[in-house]
């Protein structure tokens, strides 16, 4: 009924009451944005890039062929899309600034909030995820929903120790010497609280699920399910059903910390082996676990977005955000056995020997095992992004049922527009020489480059960014619907995944190239390292592998030397 009653009162709040004068201006704003980005890349779809026999943008082909309104530069038509982001991030600067009663972005946010605090387990999960969209929807829903990440509701003492007793046979007082009743902290299914094991004196984590979370979460799977159904029958703009899609089958699992204790020890086993000394993943004691309570030892660090906490710890925020990004590398192109949810709080930091950072590995609960062969294909696809080869990432699309769509999969997995993957195409950068007209392209992006930095004084850049990224997303969520329905079902979780790493990513204040140099190396990395565990392979094609993951180095080298100078 909390359900039906939010989402009623936020229908009407966007379907009957008038917009403020301060939303109109933001909408007027984001339909001079959308005309902005259709003369620079077309109308965006697969089918009439393929009519036209071009996968490119209007803005790629000569200016003789765009129709006679569209007849500018490739720079005029590329500066446009900027400064109409730009309007549309002032906008909603002002609008955010402003009171909740004139802002119905904040006003919604609050109470879906609050309905997910309320009524807890998945809807919590479903609020995380939508925390970490935030190149599809407003900054106000990103703002409220991020407090679901930490601040989550906590079970009352006396049902936690009644769980602890029927799953492990005695109270939590009789099983350790020192059991701290008041939690560490509180997540969407579970809350962990801090013991002491009698034989030897060890700190341990006890990760207890709440007591509810059981008893309801099929019901609740199956309120939200129907009601995101019907809302999306009703409201055509509101496209968010595929997160129920994706959550619902998963949420099982995760209930099950039989299966989240097996996890965590093939993680530790095959993360710490690689990063000795530089990624911890808690032990699990089995004696203390079972289906609902999970027993592991006790990790120090603080949320990996911390930046207090950073800044205290004397950590570099790039050596952080590069660790990272470089552990999640490590599963998806070596191991194939990934973590799906490293939202902030389960990715966390601590100082290790040298003053480097140390990555704290939590919740365990939700992994994706890639076959082989689709792991080889999703390291061929992100080598195909970073270095522009179009027929490499059409036949990577290929095998994972995407075809015509590849340019929008693309965006889909580095948040950026296509036109950025064709622009590092068309300048040469992939190269060790250039043209002229690409030494000029590199003058004017180092120009736009000097300008958006001054822009961030304003606070505008990334908020521009942001806005241009929702404009993609909205004009083509038809497709990225369609596009999530016919791909490999790993290909969603990594999407996810993607977005919670992006998040930390933006939230350390790193550069988007710095994330796809990382990406890249370890890609080709990848590669190399299934070509050699390949018994089928000769001599001449591993030692073609091996040039081949030598040369891109050096490719990926010049180029992101090449962006991160300028």
């Amino acid at each position: 009924m909390r359900l039906i009653k939010t989402a009623g009162k936020v229908a009407v709040l966007y379907k009957v009451l008038p917009d403020s004068p301060l939303e109109a201006k933001v909408n007027e704003c984001e339909e001079r944005l959308k005309v902005a980005q259709i003369d620079y890349t077309g109308d965006g779809s697969s089918e009439s890039q393929a009519a036209k026999g071009s996968d490119r943008p209007v803005s790629d082909r000569p200016v003789s062929d765009r129709p006679v309104s569209n007849r500018l530069t490739t720079e005029q038509l590329r500066q446009k899309v900027y400064s109409s982001s730009q309007l549309l991030a002032e906008a909603e600067e002002e609008l955010r600034e402003s009171g909740a009663e004139d802002n119905k972005n904040r006003k919604a946010a609050r109470w879906i909030v609050d309905l997910c605090r309320t009524n807890g387990g998945c809807y919590i999960k479903v609020g995380q995820h939508l925390a970490n969209l935030d190149y599809l929807l407003p900054q106000e829903f990103i703002e409220e929903l991020r407090v679901l990440y930490n601040d989550n509701p906590v079970s009352e003492f006396k049902h936690i120790k009644s769980l602890i007793e029927n799953e492990l046979g005695s109270s939590p007082h009789d099983l350790f010497s020192d059991f701290r009743e008041k939690p560490l902290a509180s997540a969407s299914l579970a809350q962990v609280h801090v013991a002491r094991l009698k034989e030897s004196g060890r700190l341990v984590a006890l990760k207890v699920q709440h007591p509810s979370v059981k008893r309801t979460g099929h019901g609740d799977i199956f309120a939200l399910t129907k009601i995101i159904r019907f809302v999306e029958r009703n409201f055509v703009e509101f496209k968010f059903g595929w997160l129920v899609d994706e959550i619902a089958p998963q949420l099982y699992k995760e209930l099950d910390f039989v299966n989240e204790a097996e996890n965590g020890r093939r993680a530790k086993e095959l993360l710490e082996e690689k990063f000795k000394g530089r990624v911890v993943v808690p032990e699990v004691l089995e004696k203390y676990s079972s289906e609902r309570v999970l027993c592991m030892s006790f990790e120090e660090g603080f949320c990996s977005t911390d930046l207090k906490e950073i800044e205290k710890n004397e950590l570099s925020k790039t050596d952080c955000a590069k660790l990272i990004s470089q552990v999640f590398c490590h599963q998806v192109f070596n191991t194939g056995f990934v973590h799906c949810d490293p939202h902030p709080a389960n990715v966390m930091l601590r100082r290790g020997e040298g003053g480097k950072p140390v990555v704290v590995l939590v919740d365990h609960g939700l992994y994706k095992t890639l076959p082989a062969d689709f792991r080889v294909t999703y390291c061929d696809f992100w080598v195909s992004i970073v270095t522009a080869d179009i027929p490499l990432m059409k036949e990577t699309c290929a095998k994972m049922n995407v075809g015509k769509m590849f340019p929008l999969l693309a965006a889909m997995v580095t948040a950026r527009p296509f036109d950025e993957v064709l622009d590092r195409r068309r300048s040469g950068l992939l190269g060790l020489g250039g043209s002229k007209k690409a030494d000029k392209e590199r003058k004017e992006r180092k120009d736009r480059r000097r300008k958006k930095r001054e822009g961030k004084k304003k606070g505008l850049d990334e908020s521009a960014d942001a806005a241009m990224l929702r404009g993609y997303a909205v004009r083509f969520m038809g497709e990225i619907l369609k596009l999530l329905e016919d791909v490999p079902r790993e290909l969603p979780l990594l999407l996810k995944m993607n977005d919670c790493l992006r998040h930390i990513d933006h939230a350390l204040g790193q550069d988007k190239n710095s994330n796809l140099e990382v990406c890249a190396k370890w890609a080709s990395g990848g590669k190399l390292k299934a070509i050699l565990e390949d018994k089928r392979k000769g001599l001449l094609q591993r030692m073609r592998a091996y040039v081949n993951h030598w040369l891109l180095l050096l490719r990926v080298k010049v180029l992101f030397g090449f962006l991160l100078r300028s």
